[in-house]
């Protein structure tokens, strides 16, 4: 009898721990959920100290990773804490998760939008890895694997301990940096296959290809012209870092807008770069490729208009500004020829 009752109140324990935690992850859920659907709220923006602000947020930082840390180890082992301990010990965790939420609403648009998706980014992240983190305290007591409290501690770890990003121009430097990276990659994918004559590593080499799988002669000269229209973007994109670097300004909400208006100039490269470079592959189909390099084009000619007009250039960089957009132009012009020519020669 005595075993039974032992049984049971364990039982008991589990059932009222399961409710603790079950209720933090649905809380957790509840607040991720409003803050993926976009929900704001109207901050004084007047009265805001930038400082203060991110002072406070490191300090939300390292409470979460305090708390975490504290029933991380509380369930390394048996016996562990009874539910009125594991409430308690919950309940530290949801005020610094409450503090991290009226963290993010806090910050002013008026900061800039890039920042305000840097940071709705990051918090979302560190909710996705504190839900992780409940999850597998749960796995602790019904199946006592400790596997996954330990990643996802370190997981929280490692999302809280980096330095935030606290201004506009650094999050747009950010965004500008991913897209050039990305560019170089597909540049560089370019002249693999050419090097290869259209298949992108040796091991895809195969003595087997149907002459459909291969690139003809013509198909080479047709890609080697299409690196020319990717190198220009590079190129732009180089030169967007270095006025960003020398005249972004995050000190008046005209300044902020500028940068805003740049990330969104930029935010169609990538695509229009990956959906270029995914048709220079056998069977080239001509159509297509040139239709891709124009939309590419055209947006290359919108990002140096943008610059051209946007306090991020001054007289000096009018020059650089005309080179670009020339090579742009002859460029495209070159890929149209090739192709011309190469299909009456078909």
């Amino acid at each position: 009898a005595t075993i039974c009752k032992t049984i049971m109140a364990a039982g008991v324990v589990e059932y009222e721990q399961e409710n603790v935690l079950k209720n933090l992850q649905d809380n957790i859920q509840l607040v991720s959920q409003q803050i993926k659907n976009g929900e704001t709220r109207n901050v004084d923006s007047v009265n805001f100290d930038k400082e203060d602000y991110w002072n406070k947020v490191a300090a939300i930082f390292k409470i979460l990773s305090i708390e975490t840390t504290k029933i991380s180890l509380a369930f390394s082992k048996k016996p562990f804490p009874s539910s009125k301990n594991t409430e308690a010990m919950v309940n530290e965790l949801e005020k610094s998760i409450l503090a991290l939420v009226s963290a993010y609403y806090s910050l002013p648009l008026s900061q800039g939008a890039t920042l305000h998706i840097y940071l709705q980014q990051t918090v979302l992240q560190i909710l996705d890895n504190l839900q992780g983190f409940t999850a597998s305290l749960s796995e602790c007591i019904l199946s006592e694997s400790h596997q996954g409290r330990l990643l996802w501690t370190g997981g929280i770890w490692e999302t809280v301990d980096f330095t935030l990003i606290r201004d506009n121009k650094n999050c747009t430097m950010k965004k500008l940096k991913e897209t050039f990276d990305l560019v170089q990659d597909a540049l560089g994918e370019m002249e693999e296959a050419i090097e290869n004559d259209g298949q992108v590593d040796d091991f895809m080499l195969d003595v087997d290809k149907s002459n459909a799988d291969l690139w003809s002669e013509q198909d080479k000269q047709v890609v080697v012209s299409c690196t020319g229209v990717v190198k220009t973007v590079k190129n732009v994109l180089k030169k967007v870092q270095e006025c960003l670097h020398k005249h972004g300004q995050t000190e008046t909400p005209e300044g902020i807008a500028v940068l805003d208006e740049l990330v969104d100039v930029i935010s169609g490269v990538n695509k229009k770069v990956d959906d270029f470079v995914c048709v220079i592959y056998a069977p080239v189909n001509y159509k297509i490729l040139v239709q891709n390099g124009k939309v590419m084009s055209e947006l290359t000619d919108q990002i140096l208009k943008f610059l051209r007009d946007s306090t991020l250039t001054c007289d000096d960089d009018q020059k650089w500004l005309d080179f670009l957009s020339h090579a742009n132009t002859h460029n495209m012009e070159k890929l149209k020829n090739i192709v011309h020519t190469n299909q009456e020669e078909g």
